[in-house]
């Protein structure tokens, strides 16, 4: 699996409302905090959600969150809820509501689609997978609540070959509800293997570790504070940070450690960054150098370490508590 993003903050998501603490809004078992979202009538307030990974050779997307929805199973919600854009820039996958019902899309390389049939999605906090794919027979949307599937599409594909993954989310949240009432979602994961199942916990910095060009600080990026970060000009500066501790939830094995970075570059200067885990006194770097996906050259980066790569093996509790995180800047 590879998991392309793994994040609990406003910071990721565009057109967000920020994050919020309300209670019930999410499950406070794994993060701190809820992202808010409109669901507005008679208007459109869009959200995105993206990353800056090639998919175009993936067979497959999955797109993991909690979701807190007010009631949308009335007859005045009649509008539109989410689309997946192909790393092509296309429409891979669609959902309508109408009286209440959502109704999923998928559509193939060629432009063509069909329709599933209609379904409620329940309100309150949930947990919604997404699950698209086009292997060159079949064109796939499914849509799972609670780890169950309620929602599907399919029909025969055009492409030759795996059509590649979803680059963008964009959930419109247009006519979902009879009055003002806003959305909530937590623990966005995106992969290309199933998310069903998974959780995301979050855990924040707690102090910078053994790598300090960049700030002496930790205060710049642990205030959740979209202005303030970390900056530098120069190629080669490396900036790390420790956590206070990890204890992973009753029942849970941990999965992937996945460091992220919401990064802005500049029109000169570097535009790159390499991530690195530090174990024991050893850098471990990611396998490639990342800079932000799209023109505004601002967004959400980082690489998930599945395996401890000290070990080999799947990580332990202790072993995460222990790691220490960090960059390095790249031209």
């Amino acid at each position: 699996m590879t998991i392309y993003l793994a994040t609990n903050s406003a910071k990721d998501v565009s057109g967000s409302l920020g994050d919020v603490t309300t209670a019930d809004r999410f499950d406070a078992d794994y993060v701190s905090s809820a992202i808010r979202t409109y669901y507005l009538a008679g208007g459109s307030y869009p959200i995105g959600i993206s990353h800056p990974y090639d998919v175009s050779a993936d067979a497959e997307t999955w797109i993991h969150m909690d979701m807190y929805l007010p009631v949308t199973n009335t007859i005045s919600a009649d509008g539109t809820w989410l689309r997946g854009i192909s790393h092509e820039n296309n429409l891979a996958f669609y959902c309508s509501v109408t009286n209440g019902a959502f109704t999923p899309r998928v559509y193939t390389a060629a432009g063509t689609f069909t329709d599933g049939a209609s379904f409620f999605l329940p309100v309150g906090l949930n947990t919604i997978d997404f699950h698209y794919s086009d292997d060159g027979t079949t064109a796939l949307f499914e849509v799972y609540s609670n780890s169950a599937l309620i929602g599907s599409a399919s029909m025969a594909s055009t492409s030759v070959g795996n059509r590649g993954g979803v680059q963008r989310l964009q959930l419109d949240n247009n006519d979902l509800v009879g009055a003002h009432a806003d959305g909530f979602i937590s623990q966005i994961i995106w992969a290309n293997e199933s998310t069903v199942g998974l959780k995301m916990q979050e855990i924040a910095p707690n102090a910078v570790g053994n790598y300090s060009t960049l700030s002496a600080t930790i205060t710049e990026v642990a205030d959740d504070d979209g202005t303030t970060g970390w900056a530098s000009a120069t190629a080669t500066d490396k900036q790390s940070y420790t956590i206070l501790g990890y204890t992973a939830p009753v029942g849970r094995q941990v999965h992937s450690v996945v460091p992220g970075f919401k990064m802005r570059v500049g029109a000169t200067g570097p535009q790159n960054i390499r991530p690195f885990l530090r174990i024991s006194a050893v850098d471990y770097n990611g396998p490639a150098d990342i800079g932000p996906f799209g023109p505004t050259k601002n967004g959400f980066v980082g690489h998930a370490w599945t395996l401890n790569p000290a070990t080999g093996l799947a990580w332990t509790p202790a072993e995460v508590a222990a790691i220490e995180a960090g960059f390095e800047v790249k031209a």
